[in-house]
């Protein structure tokens, strides 16, 4: 058998195993999850703000 089949069919070996791996749904911690933010209005003052009650999932 030559280099390439055994690359090739390595690869196809390793596509294989990836498919079997199973994905799950990771759900946000609406107490430890937030976004913020902070706006520079001309170097004069920054205004701060953001999101506190996040709910979702990945």
């Amino acid at each position: 058998m030559n280099i390439m089949k055994k690359s090739f069919l390595g690869a196809l070996l390793s596509l294989g195993l990836l498919s079997a791996a199973h994905a799950d749904v990771y759900k946000f911690d609406n107490t430890h999850t937030n976004a913020v933010f902070n706006i520079d209005h001309f170097q004069t003052s920054t205004n701060h703000g953001g999101f506190y009650a996040i709910s979702g999932e990945l």
